[in-house]
């Protein structure tokens, strides 16, 4: 019978930094907490409201309306990789891995 190891966690000795499997090694000062996600959907849902409203105004091919939707997507892209972060390194096991445990 083979036996296989699944490293959860781990720590860098040389600068003590955290690793979890699939996400980037992060210090532990730079793991975000519930109250960083909460502020960073908060604004997604502010700069969604602001979208739809220059969309209202202006329709959809205005420049003003294209930068808006860029900054929407840039600020859902920032709250999704500080949830997927506090999910990966705020618990016992890392919830992206708990399927194989």
């Amino acid at each position: 019978m083979g036996k296989a190891v699944l490293l959860d966690e781990w720590l860098w000795s040389a600068d003590g930094r955290l690793g979890r499997p699939l996400v980037p090694p992060l210090l532990p000062s730079d793991v975000p907490n519930a109250d960083v996600v909460a502020r960073l959907e908060e604004e997604v849902r502010h700069q969604a409201d602001a979208v739809r409203q220059l969309k209202l105004d202006r329709g959809n091919q205005d420049a003003a309306v294209q930068r808006a939707v860029q900054s929407l997507q840039e600020a859902k892209a920032r709250a999704a990789e500080a949830k997927e972060l506090l999910e990966a390194f705020g618990g016992e096991s890392s919830s992206l891995i708990k399927g194989y445990m």
